[in-house]
């Protein structure tokens, strides 16, 4: 599961406000049913934009590499690090950067990989809390 960036968050508050609008404009009564979703629309973002992020993992240049063949590692704390590192993709025959899952055509994507891994291996160790309610009291 992923976080979602500021702009979904906004994007979402757009699609609301514009749909709220549109029914204004054209003396739509707002009916129960879709003044209940923006109301779960509101619940869900007021929780999306309180939630807690997953820290960034932080990288560091293996210093004592040849400069051509470059190697990151980031350290997680938790028993686990993760590698980042220029290697030869023959089946691509080109350099490339091998991270988590395998290739990865530049060291951003190789670095993205990895964070999403170390990301869904925490997010999934979560669970929700049975005492917070919904706005609306039900469980769902």
């Amino acid at each position: 599961m992923t976080n979602p960036t500021p702009e979904a968050i906004e994007a979402l508050v757009r699609a609301r406000d514009l749909a709220m609008d549109r029914a204004a404009r054209a003396r739509i009564p707002e009916c129960a049913c879709f003044g209940a979703i923006s109301q779960d629309l509101d619940a869900a973002l007021t929780a999306l934009s309180q939630r807690q992020r997953v820290k960034p993992l932080v990288w560091e240049l293996e210093p004592d590499r040849d400069a051509e063949y470059p190697k990151w590692s980031a350290e997680t704390g938790l028993g686990k690090s993760y590698h980042v590192f220029k290697a030869w993709w023959g089946a691509q025959n080109k350099w490339a950067f091998i991270g988590i899952d395998g290739f990865h055509h530049s060291e951003e994507e190789a670095k993205a990989a990895a964070h999403a891994d170390y990301e869904d291996r925490i997010l999934s160790a979560l669970e929700a809390d049975p005492t917070v309610k919904r706005r609306d009291g039900r469980d769902d």
